[in-house]
């Protein structure tokens, strides 16, 4: 999380269309619990991410005494992502680096609950606006370990600063 004069400031990540060191800024950004927002139908970068994640399933494993989910590809949905890549990226980059390409997008696709999907040609206004309105609950599912002082200084900022208070006037 960013802060500025000592207060914290959520983050989040917008994808649209983007080259390959896209790929490397969203997987960061998902690595520091930022969430993603990725516009489908925008190209390259986005469009390869936005189908790993539809292909991306979750089974759950057992590592260091306790169940969690893990994002898996198939070998047949692999090849589609790596054939996108080269698709897009091979005029630039070479083969080493289009399977390292492929192992980011895997992985950004392991966390598909932090990635939020819009398709760029049928997203209503509002439906873009609340997906980078994070709420309290969101950041303590994303951010376990983050102190209360964010809840605390949310209470204290103006109604028209306030996430929940702005979802209200969305009417969403």
């Amino acid at each position: 999380m960013y802060e500025k004069e000592g207060v914290p400031l959520p983050m989040i990540c917008i994808l649209l269309e983007g080259g390959s060191q896209s790929i490397e800024m969203a997987l960061n950004s998902l690595r520091m619990g930022q969430p993603l927002v990725v516009i489908k139908g925008s190209g390259r970068a986005a469009d390869i991410i936005c189908t790993a994640c539809e292909i991306t399933s979750f089974k759950e494993d057992f590592v260091d005494g306790e169940f969690v989910l893990k994002g898996v590809i198939n070998e047949d949905g692999k090849r589609d992502i790596h054939d996108m890549l080269e698709a897009c990226f091979n005029k630039f980059t070479e083969s080493s680096q289009i399977e390292n390409l492929l192992k980011n997008v895997v992985e950004i696709a392991s966390f598909k609950k932090q990635i939020t999907v819009y398709k760029i040609d049928g997203a209503e206004p509002l439906d873009f606006c609340y997906s980078i309105v994070l709420d309290e609950e969101y950041r303590r599912e994303c951010r376990p370990n983050e102190t209360t002082e964010t809840s605390n200084h949310l209470g204290s900022r103006k109604s028209s600063q306030r996430t929940d208070i702005r979802k209200e006037r969305l009417q969403i």
